[in-house]
């Protein structure tokens, strides 16, 4: 999953388009003028390279001016920095993207928005596939007359893909699949287990964590976390958690262990946002161990491939004013082991969030600040060991 403000984002590219988007709490406005960068780090399964996606958009005179040029999308190999390729997509409204499990193919897709001064004229859904070692770009997708491509995932094989698409304004999802080599659609899931409007959570395993994304008439129901298996798509377990917005989620590997974070009145001025670890096993929910002394401002979650370390990071309280932190906690107990805790800009904080993905042994972590850095530090005290530009 993908790390930002929101971690719904594959949704929010839908949503943008028609409906104003929720602040996060207790988080001031940037300035007009400001650059919004929305950046997303990927690793490979076998921790050989690190992939970035980062477009630039302005906000001017209360209009957002969405970049033509799109997303640049870099790979580098872990070991050395050494940048392997840059190529470019045409989406330029919150890219997202994932490498294939067997690491040989990277994914991104996102909203391709075409205006003519403040009016948008044209939206579309553009998808990206690349080889990883040659960088050469590979067939994608086919998406059928106005539709729009939600979400998108590789299935544990890699020959497939799994992706919610919908026709606006109506918001009605469809779960599909496609062939990942030929881009063909091998067919509609008309029996998928979750609700019309679904937001798929994919896990480091052959587990899939879904929900849906409340918003209109959804907002009366209650929200419910289903968690499936792959690539059969059937029902494991279920969780209702009421009518709160459900922000982000975590499937650990095995399929045992779940965290959420939620908020209990998102449409309100008030927020109140809790972050819970869901033993799925014996259906117990305990409150995951909040830092003390910091606002809990967790933007995102992510086990380990072992599942014993959950890595969270976002926007909290430091000695001099904000900070950004990573936290990390014991991925079966929920208990907070350690908090790391970097310099925040605020304006570069609000105008590209802070992120952080766990390498495979969860020795280390890659970040990516509101400065544009993209670095490789220390699980054990945050120290950094390289840089990647």
């Amino acid at each position: 999953m993908a790390i930002s403000k929101w971690p719904v984002i594959a949704l929010v590219t839908l949503l943008l388009l028609t409906q104003p988007v929720l602040a996060q709490p207790d988080t001031p406005t940037p300035p007009t003028g400001t650059t919004y960068t929305h950046r997303v780090l990927q690793i490979s399964p076998d921790g050989r390279h690190v992939a970035e996606m980062q477009c630039k958009n302005s906000m001017v005179s209360g209009v957002m001016h969405y970049d033509p040029a799109g997303t640049r999308v870099r790979l580098w190999e872990m070991a050395t920095g050494v940048l392997k390729w840059e190529e470019y997509s045409p989406a330029n409204l919150m890219p997202t993207g994932s490498f294939s499990p067997d690491g040989k193919r990277l994914l991104c897709h996102g909203m391709t928005i075409r205006q003519q001064g403040a009016e948008i004229v044209e939206s579309k859904s553009n998808i990206r596939l690349w080889d990883i070692e040659s960088g050469q770009s590979l067939d994608a997708i086919e998406l059928e007359g106005e539709e729009k491509l939600a979400q998108l995932l590789f299935l544990p094989d890699s020959r497939s893909l799994l992706g919610v698409t919908g026709v606006l304004p109506d918001f009605l999802m469809t779960v599909k699949q496609w062939d990942a080599q030929s881009g063909k659609l091998v067919r509609t899931i008309a029996d998928f287990p979750s609700p019309a409007e679904t937001i798929l959570w994919p896990s480091k395993g052959p587990f899939l964590g879904t929900s849906a994304y409340g918003i209109g008439e959804r907002q009366k129901e209650d929200n419910i976390i289903n968690v499936l298996s792959l690539p059969d798509l059937k029902l494991l377990h279920s969780r209702n958690i009421g009518k709160d917005l459900l922000i982000a989620v975590a499937l650990s590997p095995d399929g045992k262990k779940l965290v959420y974070k939620t908020y209990t009145t998102p449409l309100n001025e008030t927020y109140t946002d809790r972050s819970y670890l869901w033993d799925i096993q014996t259906d117990i929910v305990t409150p995951l161990a909040a830092p003390d002394g910091a606002h809990f401002g967790a933007l995102s979650y992510e086990f380990s491939a072992d599942g014993q370390t959950l890595i969270g990071c976002g926007l909290g309280s430091g000695e001099t004013g904000p900070a950004t932190h990573v936290w990390t906690w014991n991925g079966q107990t929920g208990e907070l082991e350690q908090t790391l805790t970097f310099d925040t800009n605020i304006e570069a904080f609000l105008s590209s969030p802070f992120q952080a993905r766990l390498l495979p042994d969860g020795k280390g972590f890659i970040a990516a600040n509101g400065e544009g850095r993209v670095e490789l530090r220390s699980m054990e005290d945050g120290s950094l060991i390289r840089t990647f530009e």
